[in-house]
């Protein structure tokens, strides 16, 4: 009776987990996961439902002329065909949440406002997410036309400051920044920036590893400590003997892990975040609006407070291919989703090469950021299951039973090359 108090705040998104009935109609997949039938139908549906957990999202067509007409130069360029879809916590419905994101052709990124500002304070949670998204947006739109050659983790990192410095609202929140390169010649090379507990699984179907001219690249990670990269250890999120603890690529089904980012934490359920804190110039308005104990909690804190900033992000250069598949998400994705349940959804869709070569056309990235974002919400509603949040509890030292109810964004693109996609549309 409790779930179904709580999912009632978001019939749009359970709509179909309704109708699916729950205890008797769920689906088996790869690797033993239940799931209900609703996380599933997303990828056979004629046309994804709009509003509800969904997101604007462009065409194919549409992404590939933007990246046609940002195109420089001759030679081979990626560009990222992208789609999101969200679903805040129950109890933000009417509002939408504080999570953010921005899809550029050739960058993505997520926020995660921190909800505090709100409930504490007064003050909009996600206005300063959004500021810092649309900045990012801004930041690679800067770089993009100016014609400047940079590293991709550089090109990330420029994002996210850029993000940061155009943000006039207050508040704080994660980032995520994933940006591919602009060095000639190099083309594979994807910059991310990560600063707090959002995540990017970079994913590559097996048969595409090593021959032709997919050849396969040494997953990699720059100026990232050595864990953070390329899926060679285990992660603190995963429990021994899921797909991802092992050495190499992790492998689940069609997919294997090339790259994962990790999160940061200055302990355990607090991560590192940007900020925008007032001023005491801003103090006398504030105190006019009522919002006497958000002075005083800066004025309290103001002196002993060290804020995080984007010099403080972990920054990676990881190699990707034609086809590979980029997962962004929130915490409320992988607090809530293992990362062999992320590769098991996956696996649903048809990736933009297959194994002959040939280019074809690739299953819509918002209908697997909405299955997975369905996967992710429905668990947080499980009082019993076992999650990597609570894995994560267990281990500084806290208790946890059960799904982690948040707000959840995802954001999903395949990589793709500007002159075969062309081609192929023209096909």
């Amino acid at each position: 009776r409790e779930k179904t108090r709580q999912a009632n705040s978001l019939e749009d998104l359970l709509e179909e987990e309704e109708s699916a009935s729950l205890s008797a109609a769920a689906v088996e997949g790869a690797g033993g996961s239940h799931w209900p039938a609703f996380v599933f139908d997303v990828f056979h549906m004629a046309e994804l439902p709009s509003g509800g957990a969904s997101f604007p999202n462009r065409s194919l067509r549409s992404q590939l002329a933007a990246a046609a007409a940002a195109r420089q130069g001759e030679g081979k360029e990626f560009f990222l065909y992208s789609g999101a879809s969200g679903a805040p916590h129950p109890s933000k419905a009417s509002s939408g949440g504080a999570d953010s994101h921005f899809a550029h052709s050739r960058a993505l990124g997520i926020a995660d406002g921190v909800g505090e500002w709100e409930w504490k304070f007064g003050v909009n949670a996600r206005d300063f997410a959004d500021e810092l998204m649309a900045g990012c947006g801004e930041g690679v739109r800067q770089l993009r036309s100016s014609g400047a050659s940079g590293l991709a983790r550089e090109c990330a990192r420029h994002a996210m400051r850029t993000g940061y410095d155009v943000a006039t609202s207050f508040g704080s929140s994660t980032a995520l920044v994933a940006a591919l390169g602009q060095t000639p010649g190099r083309p594979g090379e994807l910059g991310v920036a990560n600063i707090g507990d959002s995540s990017l699984v970079q994913l590559r179907r097996r048969e595409a590893i090593g021959g032709g001219d997919r050849q396969q690249q040494p997953p990699s990670a720059q100026s990232a400590p050595p864990a953070a990269a390329a899926c060679s250890a285990a992660r603190p999120s995963e429990p021994q003997g899921s797909p991802a603890a092992g050495g190499g690529a992790a492998e689940a089904g069609p997919f294997c892990c090339m790259a994962r980012t990790r999160e940061q934490q200055h302990a355990f359920n607090c991560p590192y975040q940007l900020a925008r804190f007032p001023q005491p110039a801003d103090y006398p308005e504030l105190l006019r609006q009522g919002k006497d104990k958000l002075v005083r909690t800066v004025q309290r804190c103001a002196a002993s407070a060290k804020l995080d900033t984007p010099d403080d992000a972990e920054v990676y250069t990881f190699c990707v291919q034609e086809g590979d598949l980029l997962v962004l998400g929130t915490d409320g994705v992988f607090d809530n989703l293992y990362i062999h349940e992320v590769f098991q959804i996956a696996s649903q869709a048809s990736s933009p090469v297959v194994s002959s070569g040939k280019r074809v056309m690739p299953t819509e990235p918002a209908r697997i950021a909405t299955a997975i974002t369905r996967a992710a919400f429905h668990r947080s509603l499980d009082r019993d299951a076992r999650t990597p949040f609570g894995d994560n509890a267990r281990k500084a030292g806290m208790y946890h039973r059960g799904g982690k109810m948040d707000d959840i964004t995802c954001v999903c693109a395949w990589v793709m090359d500007v002159e075969a996609t062309s081609l192929l549309l023209r096909s």
